[in-house]
């Protein structure tokens, strides 16, 4: 099974959840605070223990870094 079957079936993210990683990389509750992505610099793979909900990895995954929550 490829990853595009996979994909095609799966439903669609909830809207709390598209808000979630749009807002899981951010350093504090109030928008533009804080450095940006360019604190990431060459994206090298990331391990993040105690992930959570995995929003932080998610996001981390979206912004084409290999990323990895346990």
């Amino acid at each position: 099974m490829t990853r595009d079957h996979y994909a095609s079936r799966k439903a669609a993210p909830a809207p709390n959840e598209v808000t979630a990683l749009q807002h899981a990389f951010e350093w504090s509750q109030y928008e533009d605070h804080g450095p940006g992505d360019e604190l990431l610099g060459t994206p090298l793979p990331t391990l993040e223990l105690g992930s959570g909900s995995g929003n932080v990895v998610a996001a981390l995954a979206l912004k084409g870094i290999c990323a990895t929550g346990i």
